[in-house]
């Protein structure tokens, strides 16, 4: 029984017709194979048919994994105050970009002001042990004064600085130049500074809230050092190895595509086995935001594959074929297995194709389409 593909107004737009016509130069025969079709070479033309033979050819393997921009520990930021107190103001915000030096909070308590105090309190002791000390030291010398006086005040003179130094570095630590302290200038409030440029991730605190020297005021995200952090699964873990490029993109920006490297590779298996792996970015400017979902290919090395055209290769009912041209003239609907693919070109297995084999590059859809119109009908 034979069926038959005839032309309507359009060039491509083909209908079947009944058992048994006679074929015209219009029909597209169909075999009772339905897996082929024949057709003319005015027909071939219209179709846009192009062959074109498998060829050995250098076919890179990639991976492709999921995974989201994330900052390392070393990059996210704890904001504590030195001694606690209450918050006289903040102008943070979850998710302002903020710069090195841009306050943080103000928070103000009483110890500020009793750390001052003492420290200036203590300066001024340590100059008169130091003038205490210059009088035993002459007075030693000329002998009117005993040894043990002068290695008292040489004692006294010692512990001042201790203390004072202790005090400096207390001051320094809650933001305090004490070189700049005076009687004078004494503020009972601390402001605590951004130590780097970085981005809110949280804000804990509110105007009025006391909040002690254990707690954290924000966390700041330093999104200098992004790492891309992927979901690899057990069985593509022997392939990734430190090293290997990646390129990925961001939900939302398909069309921009980014690089990195594998940086490391996870030793642990996961409760769902999977496996960490971490890339860092080969170009850092890039504006990305933590916690961003991305997709990501690994690649894994490149073989010599017979391989053809992509757009050669088409799906149906779940798997892969193309149309073979066979010596009789028929096209054939071959199954294939693509094992590779970069784009460009797909690697195939198996010996189902060689080289010698004459594979439809374009007009794929025309074909297709007459093939599968035909058997509706």
């Amino acid at each position: 029984m034979k069926k038959e593909f005839i032309y309507a107004a359009l060039p491509f737009i083909l209908g079947a017709c009944g058992n048994k016509q006679e074929e015209t130069a219009g029909n597209i025969p169909v075999n009772s194979n339905t897996d082929e079709v024949n057709l003319s070479k005015e027909q071939r033309n219209l179709a846009g048919i192009t062959i074109n033979n498998p060829a050995k050819r250098i076919i890179s393997r990639e991976i492709r994994l999921n995974g989201f921009l994330e900052a390392p520990p070393g990059n996210v930021i704890s904001i504590f105050a030195p001694y606690g107190g209450y918050v006289r103001s903040t102008p943070l915000l979850q998710g302002m970009h903020i710069h090195k030096g841009d306050e943080i909070a103000s928070i103000e308590h009483q110890d500020y002001v009793q750390l001052q105090q003492d420290y200036l309190e203590v300066k001024n002791k340590l100059n008169f042990a130091q003038t205490e000390f210059e009088r035993q030291k002459q007075l030693f010398s000329g002998e009117a004064s005993s040894r043990k006086k002068l290695d008292e005040a040489q004692t006294d003179l010692n512990a001042l600085h201790i203390h004072l130094n202790a005090l400096s570095e207390k001051l320094d630590f809650c933001g305090i130049n004490p070189e700049g302290l005076t009687a004078t200038n004494i503020k009972r409030n601390i402001t605590l500074h951004s130590p780097v440029n970085a981005f809110v991730k949280s804000v804990n605190i509110n105007r009025g809230k006391f909040v002690s020297g254990q707690d954290v005021v924000a966390e700041l995200i330093d999104t200098d050092h992004l790492h891309v952090e992927l979901k690899a699964f057990e069985k593509d873990y022997p392939f990734i190895k430190k090293g290997a490029s990646i390129k990925f993109s961001t939900t939302g920006s398909e069309n921009n595509v980014y690089s990195a490297h594998v940086y490391l590779v996870g030793k642990a298996i996961g409760d769902d086995r999977s496996i960490t792996i971490h890339g860092h970015l080969d170009n850092e400017s890039a504006d990305f935001t933590p916690g961003q979902s991305v997709v990501a290919y690994i690649s894994t090395g490149s073989d010599s594959l017979l391989s053809i055209e992509s757009s050669a290769v088409f799906s149906q009912d779940g798997k892969e074929f193309v149309f073979e041209e066979l010596p009789n003239g028929l096209f054939n609907m071959t199954e294939v297995e693509v094992i590779e693919s970069d784009g460009k070109y797909s690697a195939i297995a198996g010996n189902k194709l060689s080289e010698s084999s004459r594979i439809v590059v374009s007009g794929v859809m025309s074909l297709r389409g007459m093939l599968f119109n035909t058997e509706e009908e």
